[in-house]
């Protein structure tokens, strides 16, 4: 306060302009900005720090001081002065050489002697913060086997991964870096983990993923019990769930996919956790689990039947298990659930009001399940956005179920369905439908009031033709129709202005007409698989055109022939029945273009002759014998290869699968 001096004794304060600045506030400059920022907005002489809530209520309050230039220019040069660095300590660097030795891999590319100094640069192994403190440690895939005891001197690290390594055991003092929050040491070779060299500060991650683990050993330091919330186990050997898990009061998340256990203890006293994978396990049944659940994965396991009484549930999944009885009731009572997988869950069939209360789900897989009917009440669910229903034995599509206001995607595939009924402002939100693999003949009418359908995937049907229902879908963008036995385009065709996709490969197309240049906005065409013998269309409109497969147009020598513009920068369709890749077809780089001159060269238009390279620029139509193409000029042999470099290390045999479903 004394290098301060107010101008008066009123309420309202300001800088004398001939104040000096003691050392303690150019201390303060170089040390601290936020105590300088602070300063800023307080009174001088006021003993009390400032409150931000009373500066932001009253930003041009007398009481708040006008910092002086100098003050500002303070502020600025303590902004741009570099921070307080940190030297690492002999013994860190003693433990990073010692690293660096255990890894085969760095010691064959690094001067070990030097990762104490220069091992922060190396950018690979040692991560280091901005203070020049060793804080990482990321040696995956390092052929490490063991670990040196001088690592418990490396004291600043906070993220350790060791993964993909062949450890089998830690060294005692690794349980000294009490910083550590995340430590990873996955795809290793460890059987019985010993906790006890876990670090005892403030662990919050473990991943043992892909280990022989089948037992813990030693003594859960009191600290981990606390600190830790996630760890995963996936890919072990064990056999029961590890009693140590409902000690650890702090877990959130718990992984124990592709394991081997039967049986689960209770669960209800772990009433933090919120998410537990036990997919792909051998379970039969299960005991109480935690009501804080909010993500319970069952999949591949081999239950028929589970008692869930979970009311803060919102994704579950129970696929691949055997529920020959029914749906357990209790899963008509999660009226949390916003996800539900049932896929080969051998359920049969489904009351009709047994999704009446599940009001939140959005998402509902029930593929393969022998279904023969829809449940009426999937109709009303008001959140359902994605159904999947493909791989069963439904034969129709009841009316209920376009009463869905928020469905987007529709899977029916793989049914037996020979008809596909829609009502007056049926699927008002639909964008997506996958009706593949059925035995439908026609669409009705009614199906083009289904104005928001951006996709329509038909593939293995029995249309006969392209339904003209379809043909007027305002926002239509894919056709997908293989395999529906059509043999012409419809006139209507024109009519589909949206349309990027056109799949109508594996029918019996024989003309293609120039019906096909009014899908001016078209990108991908597929007409692989017909038997197409005459093209009449131009293909000149479609200037968006991008990819285009078909394969056969024959010219009048049965040669490679080039399409026209735009077709024609991008695709050589062969008269063999075989299209031989997506060809450049430049003038004058491929032999099977028709060589000519003026006199027995007949282009469709004179402009198109090219006389450099001898031949129809842009569409060949000649009745002459072509002309040989000259031979290259060989290219000189090509310069030895360098040696090989060694190959890198082999990557871990088995790789972690994708994680659960959010």
């Amino acid at each position: 306060p004394s290098s301060f001096s107010p101008a008066s004794s009123s309420s309202s304060s300001s800088y004398s302009s001939s104040s000096s600045y003691s050392s303690p506030y150019i201390l303060l400059v170089s040390s601290s900005p936020s105590l300088l920022l602070s300063s800023l907005t307080r009174d001088p002489l006021s003993p009390f720090p400032p409150n931000p809530k009373m500066a932001a209520s009253s930003p041009s309050s007398p009481s708040s001081p006008h910092p002086s230039p100098a003050l500002l220019l303070l502020l600025l040069l303590s902004l741009l002065l570099p921070r307080t660095t940190s030297e690492i300590s002999p013994a860190e660097e003693e433990a990073m050489k010692d690293v660096c030795v255990a890894s085969t891999t760095m010691a064959g590319a690094f001067d070990c002697e030097s990762a104490g100094t220069s091992g922060c640069g190396w950018g690979v192994g040692f991560e280091c913060d901005g203070a020049g403190n060793l804080v990482g440690l990321a040696f995956h895939n390092q052929n490490i086997t063991t670990l040196p005891q001088s690592i418990g001197n490396l004291f600043n690290l906070e993220t350790i991964d060791f993964s993909a390594n062949s450890l089998q055991s830690l060294p005692p003092s690794f349980g000294n870096l009490l910083n550590v929050v995340s430590l990873d040491l996955s795809f290793n070779n460890f059987d019985n983990f010993d906790l006890s060299f876990l670090p005892d500060g403030s662990l919050v991650t473990l991943n043992l993923n892909e280990n022989s683990i089948r037992t813990f050993e030693g003594i859960l330091n009191t600290n981990v019990s606390v600190s830790l919330s996630q760890i995963s186990l996936l890919g072990n050997s064990l056999a029961e769930f590890p009693q140590l898990l409902r000690s650890m009061s702090g877990l959130v998340d718990i992984n124990l996919e592709s394991n081997i256990i039967k049986t689960l203890p209770d669960l209800t006293s772990m009433d933090n956790l919120e998410r537990l994978n036990l997919s792909q396990n051998h379970l039969t049944s299960l005991s109480s689990l935690p009501a804080s659940l909010r993500f319970l994965s069952l999949r591949h396991n081999a239950l028929d039947n589970v008692d869930l009484n979970l009311p803060l549930l919102t994704d579950l999944d129970l696929g691949f298990n055997y529920l020959h009885g029914g749906l357990p009731p209790s899963i008509a009572s999660l009226t949390s659930l916003e996800y539900l997988n049932l896929i080969q869950a051998k359920v049969g069939t489904i009351p009709d009001d047994f999704f009446i209360n599940l009001n939140d789900l959005s998402t509902l897989v029930l593929s393969s399940n022998d279904l023969v009917t829809v449940p009426s009440s999937i109709g009303s669910m008001a959140s359902l956005q994605y159904l999947l229903l493909d791989d069963n034995m439904i034969t129709e599509v009841p009316l209920s179920l376009g009463e869905s206001q928020e469905l987007i995607s529709l899977n029916l595939s793989r049914n037996n369905i020979t008809s596909f009924v829609v009502g007056e402002g049926s699927y008002p939100s639909l964008e997506i439908l996958y009706v593949n693999s059925n035995y439908l003949t026609e669409l009705p009418p009614d199906f083009s009031s289904i104005s928001t359908l951006r996709a329509l995937y038909a593939a293995d049907n029995d249309f006969g033709e392209i339904p003209v229902s379809v043909t007027s879908l305002p926002n239509l963008t894919e056709l997908v129709l293989p395999h529906n036995d059509i043999r012409e385009l419809p006139d209507e065709l024109s009519d589909m202005q949206s349309l990027l996709v056109l799949d109508i490969s594996l029918n019996r197309i024989v003309s293609l007409t120039p019906t096909i240049d009014s899908l001016v906005n078209l990108e991908t065409l597929n007409l692989n698989g017909n038997s197409i013998t005459n093209i009449t269309a131009t293909f000149t409109p479609m200037t968006s055109l991008t990819s285009v497969s078909f394969e056969s147009y024959q010219d009048c020598f049965g040669n490679c022939t080039c399409l026209p513009p735009p077709v024609g920068s991008g695709l050589c369709v062969c008269g063999n029945g075989i299209l031989e890749g997506q060809k450049v077809c430049e003038v004058g780089h491929y032999p099977e273009i028709p060589l000519c001159d003026t006199d027995t060269c007949m282009c469709e238009n004179l402009s198109d002759f090219n006389p450099t390279a001898h031949n129809c620029g842009i569409y060949p139509n000649t009745t002459a014998t072509p002309t040989p193409t000259p031979s290259p000029t060989p290219p000189p042999p090509p310069s030895p290869p360098p040696p090989p470099s060694p190959p890198p290390p082999p990557p871990p045999t088995r790789s972690p699968p994708p994680p659960l479903h959010p």
